[in-house]
């Protein structure tokens, strides 16, 4: 899980769509970024959000666990247009 970069908080609303989205155990398309920038779209249910030494993830059925400012859009919501 670690990550070389400073970590960014991303909006409570948008967190609170992540949350939604793991409580329901809907199927989701989650469009991210790796740690080296390339960007990863994986349909997947969110298991958790975990927060670790201030930073923010989620792991998906798959096992993998993408840190929160990473994450490009959940389905149709971009995380950009989140305040």
């Amino acid at each position: 899980m670690p990550d070389r970069t400073p970590y960014r908080p991303i909006s409570c609303s948008f967190y609170d769509e992540l949350e939604l989205a793991a409580l329901q155990q809907r199927l989701c398309l989650v469009h991210y970024r790796d740690e080296e920038g390339g960007e990863l779209r994986v349909q997947s249910r969110i298991r958790q959000l975990l927060t670790r030494d201030g930073e923010e993830f989620l792991q998906l059925d798959t096992g993998e666990w993408v840190r929160l400012d990473r994450l490009i859009a959940i389905d149709d919501k971009r995380l950009e247009h989140y305040c």
